[in-house]
Order: structure tokens, then C-alpha cells, then sequence
């Protein structure tokens, strides 16, 4: 119970900490070469964007909705 009060009074700061995991843990799977800086920025702000997307669905519609869009959004990015 302490965790859903938690949650319900800081919902900024959990949707924003959810964002900044789901990126870190995505980011690495990028090839990082700091000689081309301004293509890794453009690859943040892309990692940002998608993480926005996935975090505001997660936190409105549940896990579940979140998981099936990212699986949608990766079969279409691998095919």
C-alpha cells in the first residue's frame, strides 16, 4: 500500500524514472562512437521519444499495453 501512495503522490517522478531506466538500458544497445556526436544525440532524443510513448502508456493503461506496443514497434523496425 505504501508504494501505490507513493506512486499516486509522486507520479512525475515515477514516469521520469521509468523513462530514464527504459533509455539507459536501451542506449547500450546503440554502437557508441563519440567522434560522431551529434548522430548519439539524435539516437538519445529517438531513445527519449519512444520512452516517453512507452512510459505514458505504461503508467495509464498497464504493463501489458506498454510490452505489446514495444514488441509492435520492434517487429516493425525489423522488418
Amino acid at each position: 500500500m505504501k508504494i501505490k501512495n507513493f506512486i499516486n503522490k509522486k507520479y512525475i517522478l515515477y514516469f521520469y524514472l521509468l523513462l530514464f531506466i527504459w533509455v539507459v538500458l536501451h542506449f547500450n544497445s546503440f554502437e557508441i562512437s563519440f567522434s560522431h556526436v551529434p548522430i548519439l544525440a539524435l539516437k538519445f532524443f529517438h531513445l527519449v521519444f519512444l520512452g516517453l510513448i512507452f512510459c505514458s502508456i505504461r503508467l495509464k493503461n498497464g504493463l501489458l499495453y506498454s510490452i505489446i506496443l514495444h514488441i509492435l514497434y520492434n517487429l516493425a523496425v525489423l522488418l
